[in-house]
Order: C-alpha cells, then structure tokens, then sequence
C-alpha cells in the first residue's frame, strides 16, 4: 500500500512549476509595469495569477489550453 506524499515531496516536484510561474509572473507582470507602492504591486501580481495566468493562459502541460478549460473538461469526464 502506498503511503501518503509528504508535503516536501510535493513541493518537490512542483518546483519546476513553481520557477516557470516565477519567471512568467517577473516577465510579464512586474518588468513591464511601474508600480505605485508594495501594495500596488502585490494587487496586480494577484490579479495577474487569478486571472490570466490561471484562467485565460495556454499551458503547455495542459495540452496548449488554459487550466479553467482543462478542469473543465476533467470535471465533465468525472461525471
């Protein structure tokens, strides 16, 4: 019987996952805006990951297609 995965293992096999998105938030997110403040900051790089980045951005692991239209279709093929 397996045994569960601990959160170190989990993260690390997200990593790779969790650089891409790093570099994909600095790239198109924080070079090309000027922010205000700190706060300013963090508003638009949160509104970046909820919306476009998580929504509306193809990835490649995905099949080239968003992550809402992937679990989309997870979701309907569950059923």
């Amino acid at each position: 019987m397996n045994e569960p995965d601990s959160v170190f293992d989990l993260l690390v096999r997200s990593w790779g996952s969790l650089q891409s998105f790093s570099k994909t938030v600095k790239a198109e997110e924080v070079d090309l805006r000027e922010d205000v403040d700190m706060d300013d900051a963090r508003r638009h790089i949160l509104l970046f990951s909820a919306d476009l980045y998580n929504r509306r951005r193809r990835h490649s692991s995905l099949g080239y297609g968003p992550p809402a239209e992937f679990a989309a279709r997870y979701t309907a093929a569950q059923r």
